[in-house]
């Protein structure tokens, strides 16, 4: 596909999905003409902890995937970005250095916006800071999602909510094996494959190579509010909390 042609589809895609979609014309306009659409292979790290900021990157195509990486704990896939999505904006507002990493599942065009176009956009027109204060404000809420689910002192409540996380509360299949879920929701992968057979017998999920599809999410949110009749454990079990900073 000719660059002209990636540019063409990127700002369809992101004119009619996700935050941009929301921006005035003008912001859009302006975006649009300073970022560039990149090409990353499958498997490939867009930034990792630690990076410095590098600005802000719209989901195209293609399956991405945000990993907390703890200190002295196996990273964790936290939520696959949505078309549409928009990730890294906290590097506008002060944040030094990235706290978590950006990787490709399948091969995926983003659209990346340098941090210095950010500011002068801003500077152009004061404004729109409050616009990319929405972004923040969205990996915020992913966080709070995160924590809340992540209290759930049951299990197959966490699994639950984890997957209802993973899907956007929508009856969709996203690729993640048994482990990336039982990491996801801080269990074993035993407790997580018992728990998934479980919702497969109820009819709720059904799992494929390295995917779960849900097929009903009123059955897994009955479940977490304790009204289903899926698999649970009555233990308290510890956790480990996601890092308090973001992308």
């Amino acid at each position: 596909m000719s660059d002209n042609r990636i540019r063409e589809l990127t700002e369809t895609v992101l004119r009619k999905d996700g935050w941009l979609s929301r921006q005035t014309s003008t912001l859009a306009d302006e975006l649009l003409r300073r970022g560039t659409p990149q090409r990353f292979a499958s498997g490939s790290t867009v930034f990792r902890p630690g990076d410095q900021g590098g600005g802000i990157y719209g989901v195209v195509d293609g399956v991405v995937a945000l990993t907390a990486v703890p200190v002295g704990l196996q990273p964790a896939i936290v939520q696959h970005a949505a078309v549409g999505s928009w990730l890294g904006a906290l590097t506008f507002f002060g944040a030094p250095r990235r706290a978590v990493a950006l990787s490709t599942v399948t091969e995926a065009t983003l659209f990346h916006v340098p941090l210095r176009a950010m500011e002068v956009v801003v500077a152009a027109e004061p404004a729109h800071s409050r616009a990319f204060g929405e972004i923040a404000a969205d990996d915020a809420a992913l966080w709070l999602r995160v924590v809340e689910d992540l209290l759930q002192p049951d299990t197959g409540r966490r699994v639950a909510a984890t997957l209802l996380r993973a899907t956007r509360d929508g009856e969709v299949r996203v690729p993640l094996t048994q482990l990336d879920l039982a990491t996801m929701a801080n269990a074993s992968r035993r407790q997580a494959n018992t728990i998934l057979q479980g919702f497969a017998a109820q009819g709720w999920i059904a799992q494929g190579y390295g995917s779960v599809t849900v097929l009903d999410a009123e059955g897994l949110r009955r479940s977490l509010e304790g009204a289903g009749s899926g698999p649970r454990t009555d233990r308290r079990e510890s956790y480990s909390p996601p890092p308090s900073v973001l992308t």
